[in-house]
């Protein structure tokens, strides 16, 4: 138990989160596997229990995660996972809470049940002015800021929401060097915005304890097999035998005179 409460610890009081090689040394624990599936248990209660709804000012966007693709950019691109942010305003530049979810495109009934779930009925909804947006709006007042063709980059016409997927991405390629896979993408999705909206904290002991509360309430979940774990593990590189060429000689230092250290007590070892 007194393992777990440390796992809980780091995750919750870390900065930039812990790594599961990192908390593996740091636990003192030889698998790998026993570690990362401790980190995604804490992910999983992260993201579990009701969460209040976005209200205000709220900017909604898409983003795409995985590696670099040759092909079309944007929301024509293929092989990767499309992600829903939203982040509410909190005046003037500052930002308030986040919300994150993996969805499987961009047709207005997705982005309409994603605004469903995330943003209070009434607030401003802040979009780039896609067409699906439209339909998926009408709950809200919606202000489009469109990109295409204004001459001004997505990241000052909706800077709030760029920001948040930028750090996001920032922090999977830092912390977990970008060993995401798609399948535990929306788990470590939840870690970041957990973080992300506790940023402000001064007592580290209460995320600690919003954690554990969170783990209680948490149903175990299937852990997933040694094949799927996400994180990068280490490689060991096994070196073909080689014959030496010459026989084995003591090395030219050994047989110099000892020298003098004062620092010793007794006189040097031969």
């Amino acid at each position: 138990m007194t393992v777990w409460f440390h796992a809980i610890w780091r995750m919750a009081t870390s900065k930039s989160g812990v790594s599961a090689l990192e908390l593996q040394r740091t636990l003192g624990i030889s698998s790998y596997q026993s570690v990362w599936t401790m980190l995604h248990r804490l992910r999983q209660g992260m993201g579990s229990g009701t969460k209040n709804l976005l209200s205000g000012t709220v900017e909604v966007d898409e983003t795409f995660f995985g590696g670099p693709r040759s092909g079309i950019r944007g929301r024509g691109t293929t092989g990767k996972t499309m992600v829903a942010v939203a982040v509410e305003h909190a005046g003037g530049k500052a930002l308030g809470r986040a919300r994150t979810l993996v969805i499987p495109n961009a047709q207005s009934s997705t982005l309409s049940g994603f605004l469903a779930a995330t943003v209070e009925s009434g607030s401003t909804v802040v979009t780039d002015g896609l067409n699906a947006y439209h339909a998926a709006t009408t709950r809200y007042v919606h202000d489009v800021h469109v990109v295409h063709g204004s001459g001004a980059p997505a990241h000052e016409l909706l800077p709030g929401v760029h920001l948040v997927i930028s750090l996001t991405k920032r922090w999977m390629l830092t912390t977990h060097q970008g060993g995401v896979q798609p399948e535990h993408l929306a788990a470590y999705l939840d870690e970041f915005v957990f973080r992300f909206n506790r940023r402000t904290s001064k007592v580290p002991g209460l995320i600690f304890y919003r954690l554990v509360q969170a783990m209680l309430n948490t149903s175990p979940a299937p852990v997933p097999a040694s094949s799927d774990v996400t994180e990068h593990s280490p490689a060991f590189t096994f070196l073909p035998s080689t014959t030496p060429t010459a026989s084995h000689v003591a090395p030219h230092s050994l047989a110099l005179p000892p020298q003098k250290m004062p620092w010793r007590k007794g006189p040097p070892n031969g």
